[in-house]
């Protein structure tokens, strides 16, 4: 059995710092996001730079719910995918600070 035929649940990875993308895709990620809190989410969102800074809870949950899911394909049926509802994460429980958990990695995959 390999992971991805249907035959196995998904992996969940909930113990690392995040999602780590080459900086190219994640400009990606943050032009999406900026969309969306200027459009979806604007009246939660006022005149916030979405990335590398604090964003209040009701901006990143507003977010969170409308964000794209990342797909990557990598042929042959093989992708990853995670949930665009994982773009931001609480910094500390209750503390209504949120911060994106997708960040730049390697420069290639």
């Amino acid at each position: 059995k390999t992971v991805g035929d249907g035959s196995l649940p998904p992996i969940v990875d909930s113990g690392t710092g995040g999602l780590t993308m080459p900086q190219e895709l994640l400009n990606g990620v943050h032009q999406e996001a900026n969309n969306i809190a200027s459009k979806q989410c604007k009246s939660q969102c006022k005149n916030i730079a979405i990335f590398w800074q604090i964003v209040p809870e009701s901006c990143a949950r507003c977010i969170n719910k409308v964000m794209p899911d990342f797909v990557a394909n990598f042929g042959s049926n093989k992708k990853l995918e995670v949930s665009g509802s994982t773009l931001f994460y609480e910094t500390t429980p209750y503390s209504g600070e949120y911060y994106p958990s997708w960040s730049p990695g390697a420069l290639t995959f």
